[in-house]
């Protein structure tokens, strides 16, 4: 029992000993090292990332998509109802993932909005020519289907609105 008690002590006494010198260290290095890395984004050569929301309004064409039917919109018209959805919503991790199939046949029934870029875009490391989401109503987040290397394919990204999308689907769904 005394020898368990010892081992005990001797193991709290290293612990202590690591907490009292070395996490110190640690935490001076990782600010050290977060500090060149802010230096060096200050120097300019590194470009800082848009937003998920930015890129979304930086797409050059939206297109819906009406059971299939294919309808180019008004992006100056759509920009406004799109400015009031988005205006709290927020990038989460997406969980998604799409399957070009599966994703081409659900597209022939309801509502889809696709957001053409005439170049390739990237956000979190993922790159995509279109952004496409499924429109329904009194949803509160959308998972943004990439379109990459001529198909929809791979991670998607969330959209979180915190508000419902059922003013901005009637909108579309007014329009077209």
């Amino acid at each position: 029992m005394l020898k368990l008690l010892s081992k005990k002590i001797e193991h709290i006494r290293i612990k202590n000993m690591f907490n009292t010198l070395v996490t110190p260290i640690i935490n001076t290095i990782s600010k050290f090292l977060c500090g060149i890395l802010f230096l060096f984004n200050l120097g300019g050569t590194i470009m800082p990332e848009t937003t998920l929301i930015e890129q979304l309004f930086s797409c050059d064409e939206i297109v819906v998509y009406r059971n299939g039917e294919e309808i180019k919109l008004d992006k100056t018209l759509v920009e406004p109802e799109l400015k009031q959805l988005t205006d709290k919503s927020y990038f989460s991790p997406a969980f998604g993932v799409s399957l070009h199939d599966q994703t081409t046949n659900a597209m022939q029934k309801g509502y889809w909005l696709e957001f053409r870029y005439n170049t390739q875009h990237v956000y979190a490391d993922m790159p995509f020519s279109k952004l496409l989401i499924e429109l329904k109503p009194d949803y509160y987040g959308f998972n943004l289907i990439r379109y990459n290397d001529g198909k929809y394919d791979g991670r998607c990204y969330y959209l979180n609105l915190n508000v419902s999308s059922t003013k901005f689907y009637k909108f579309i769904t007014s329009i077209v």
